[in-house]
């Protein structure tokens, strides 16, 4: 009997050895061809699409936390010719709300401060301050307004900013945009006020908090609060595209928006932050579900992110955009995937992370390329017209001989073929397909967007 034992351990001893030999072998070289395949894709995208698009930054492409793709574009210093690389630091604007608000939730996890509490509890005397909770600051449906949108609100010096007791009085002046917690706006303001709570009940300034509490803890060694006047080594300066040409952003209020929009970081960074808050290890899981809790049932603003399907897939995220810098980060829930994209030249991240999540998820995309217009006979731009929907309805229209595609405002498209026409606006990657029949009637048509076809419905 042990004989035959001995036989059946050592058959099993050898399947067993050959199914690892198999695996490392077969499966694994497969597996790395896979990732290889990925990266060669997504590098022939991304420097398709930065050139198109004259995009300077870094981009960063994860799977499961795991490093697929990175690369950087551009110039971190025009004037110097200095090259961005994937450790240069952005500011990496509104990113920045994530942060505060898991700030506020660790607070709350400590009993220091409820979600419920009233902003009179920190402000006195703050108009409707009894009506307005933290939990409404953080997913923005406070009611308290944009200060953005109030022109000549801050006359900023920026060689001696605005101290907090005056911005508050300020704020204290801004009329309300509806009465909290009947509907949602973005409100910078919110976020602001937010920072000078977790600075009232710290007593540490904002930065220090955020580093001892955040960056550390996520293994963020190459992050922080910017300082316009501070030298940062690495730091990526700020340009804007404007009709006389590109200008530098070289003074941007950081000193007001600190907990709404001030941080900077890099894009390894960013993910060695997804990392930390996903495994539990900046906030426990009961206060991340509520940050990652939209405020409307169909997806909108959790705390510091939103909430949203693309792909069929859903997906949390947020941009970022300040003079000179943009940014996007998202994290595809199921899929696990993350993409980040800083940029120090201030452009329109809409559609570049589209075509790197389709890469991902296995579906074909159009490289981006030079568009070139061609020239149509006025008399057949009625060809074209009609009333189609993706996932969103849209109009071509022809007015005054020329096409406009119609989504709540009027875009010009320009042909560059007898079937197809681009949006020519700067930094959008927009375009339509047509297929006509044999009586010049469309049969089909293709809206592309960041590179990804869909078929359009004729209505």
């Amino acid at each position: 009997m042990d004989l035959q034992n001995n036989i059946i351990s050592n058959k099993f001893t050898y399947m067993l050895k050959s199914i690892l030999a198999f695996s490392v072998f077969y499966l694994l070289p497969l597996l790395g061809s896979t990732q290889i395949q990925y990266n060669r894709k997504l590098d022939q995208y991304t420097t398709a699409y930065a050139a198109v698009y004259d995009f300077h930054g870094a981009v960063l492409m994860a799977k499961k936390n795991e490093i697929i793709f990175q690369k950087a574009f551009g110039y971190a210093n025009r004037e110097w010719s200095v090259k961005n690389t994937t450790d240069t630091r952005f500011p990496i604007a509104s990113l920045t709300k994530q942060f505060t608000a898991a700030a506020i939730l660790q607070l709350a996890e400590q009993g220091k401060l409820s979600v419920d509490d009233r902003l009179s509890k920190f402000f006195p005397g703050y108009p409707k301050g009894d009506s307005v909770t933290i939990h409404m600051l953080l997913n923005h449906t406070s009611g308290i307004k944009e200060y953005s949108q109030v022109p000549g609100l801050f006359q900023l010096n920026y060689t001696n900013e605005l101290s907090k007791d005056t911005i508050i009085k300020l704020f204290q002046k801004l009329p309300f945009s509806f009465s909290p917690g009947s509907f949602w706006g973005y409100s910078n303001t919110g976020y602001i006020l937010l920072g000078y709570i977790i600075e009232q009940i710290t007593g540490e300034t904002y930065g220090d908090y955020i580093k001892k509490n955040i960056f550390q803890k996520a293994g963020m060694n190459n992050s922080g609060l910017f300082h316009q006047d501070a030298v940062t080594s690495k730091r990526a300066f700020g340009y804007t595209q404007t009709p006389a040409g590109i200008v530098t952003q070289m003074v941007v209020p950081f000193k007001l928006g600190f907990s709404d929009g001030g941080l900077f970081s890099t894009v390894e960074d960013l993910l060695n932050w997804n990392r930390a808050l996903h495994s539990y290890n900046i906030i426990g899981k009961e206060y991340l579900s509520k940050m990652n809790q939209p405020n409307r049932e169909e997806g909108g603003a959790g705390y510091g992110i939103f909430i949203d399907n693309m792909f069929d897939r859903k997906v949390r995220f947020h941009t970022g955009n300040i003079p000179g810098y943009s940014s996007v980060m998202l994290n595809y829930v199921e899929d696990d995937v993350t993409i980040i994209i800083l940029a120090n030249k201030e452009t329109n991240l809409d559609f570049f992370p589209r075509g790197i999540a389709a890469i991902m998820f296995d579906k074909d995309v159009v490289i981006p390329y030079p568009h070139k217009p061609f020239q149509l006979a006025s008399e057949n731009l009625q060809l074209y017209a009609g009333k189609f929907e993706t996932v969103f309805p849209f109009e071509v229209i022809e007015k005054q001989g020329k096409l406009f595609m119609n989504i709540g405002r009027d875009i010009e498209l320009v042909a560059e073929s007898k079937t197809k026409f681009y949006v020519a606006e700067p930094d959008v990657d927009i375009q339509l397909e047509y297929v006509f029949n044999g009586k010049n009637k469309i049969v089909r048509l293709f809206y592309i967007e960041g590179g990804v076809k869909t078929e359009a419905k004729l209505k």
